[in-house]
């Protein structure tokens, strides 16, 4: 996977406490653009979809660093991308996914459910259906 955030930051550490020191001080904005560069949509896009706005966004990326909860939802949504990966293969179908409506979710982009934790939780459960072979 190309989310280089995971394995630098954040990814190869084992011990849940230094996962949260490191979510604690904030991860790069640059993760924010890794995201949005992977599943190939505009960063003003992305922020729509986790509810950020454009303001908040330059405050952030001028700082260089995601507060705590914003920090959280990007390392969920890496983990996300990372799984969607390993059951589809690759990273071209990834995208692909992410961006096809579904009854699943009513119709919606899975994308468009990144912005909250049950949406990502929505999204887990449908991959562990797939990878599964279990279609509703």
């Amino acid at each position: 996977m190309n989310l280089q955030l995971l394995e630098t930051n954040i990814g190869r550490q084992t011990e849940t406490v230094q996962v949260i020191k490191s979510l604690e001080l904030g991860i790069p904005t640059t993760a924010i653009e890794e995201i949005a560069s992977y599943l190939d949509i505009p960063i003003n896009k992305l922020m729509e979809h986790l509810h950020i706005s454009l303001s908040t966004w330059h405050r952030r990326k001028k700082a260089g660093k995601l507060d705590f909860d914003l920090s959280d939802k990007i390392l969920q949504i890496s983990k996300l991308l990372e799984y969607a990966e390993n059951v589809f293969g690759n990273s071209e179908k990834v995208r692909l996914w992410f961006k096809m409506s579904s009854i699943v979710f009513e119709n919606r982009l899975p994308v468009e459910l990144i912005g909250s934790l049950s949406g990502i939780n929505l999204i887990s459960d449908e991959l562990i259906r797939i990878e599964h072979g279990v279609f509703i």
